[in-house]
């Protein structure tokens, strides 16, 4: 399998347009939106590390890969999630980006993670794939290195607006 083009992994496609018109039905407001996506994904996506699915370190699903598997890990919640998002009509341009980086968790080692983050108004929003959950950003747990939007990559060490 080849790894999605950088530009393409987050755009929506028609099984994430389903969720998105879906959510654009359900949801009273944009954060509640949020909600309602990320614990969508969740329920419908176990966690497997690519390890034991590609025999391979990490490699990317595109986000119908990941419905159709029901399987994924951190960067494969993010894509999937991304791509829903992207696809709601209310959506604006670089409103929504995969952030990668340290996650600091207690009684854990600091590891190498991604997550969505989504800006509604003047917030940021953390999407939390692999828990289903979602925060108000800042979370001085997540420490993003990069963050990869639609059509562009940008270095934001913490950079959260």
């Amino acid at each position: 399998m080849e790894m999605p083009a950088f530009g393409q992994i987050m755009e929506p496609t028609y099984k994430t347009l389903e969720i998105s018109s879906d959510v654009d039905r359900e949801s009273t407001s944009p954060v509640d939106a949020l909600y309602i996506i990320t614990s969508t994904i969740y329920e419908r996506v176990k966690y497997v590390p690519d390890i034991k699915v590609w025999d391979d370190i990490d490699m990317f699903q595109n986000p119908d890969t990941t419905l159709d598997f029901g399987t994924g890990d951190c960067e494969d919640y993010s894509f999937l999630i991304a791509s829903v998002i992207n696809g709601l009509r209310r959506n604006k341009p670089d409103s929504v980006r995969v952030s990668i980086g340290d996650l600091r968790v207690p009684l854990n080692p600091i590891i190498t993670h991604a997550w969505v983050e989504s800006r509604v108004g003047e917030k940021w929003y953390i999407c939390e794939g692999t828990a289903g959950k979602v925060f108000e950003a800042p979370d001085l747990r997540y420490e993003p290195y990069i963050g990869l939007y639609k059509n562009k990559l940008k270095f934001i060490k913490t950079d959260w607006r």
